[in-house]
């Protein structure tokens, strides 16, 4: 049973650490944008759709190569 918890809480901390990675880097991005007059504004809720809709399409993608191969 503890071996299970402990699993189940290294995905978690993996997949969340993933994602806050995805999310500062999205945002570095946009406030990049920002500074070269492409975006006139954006907020970190922003960002983090961005990261979400990243995800679900790196997601998508990845596994659809891996059955390609």
């Amino acid at each position: 049973m503890k071996k299970i918890l402990l699993t189940a809480v290294v995905v978690l901390l993996v997949l969340a650490i993933s994602y806050g990675i995805i999310v500062l880097l999205t945002g570095l991005g946009m406030w990049a944008l920002v500074h070269l007059g492409i975006l006139s504004a954006w907020t970190w809720k922003q960002a983090a759709l961005w990261a979400i809709i990243f995800t679900i399409i790196s997601l998508i993608t990845g596994k659809s190569a891996k059955k390609g191969e």
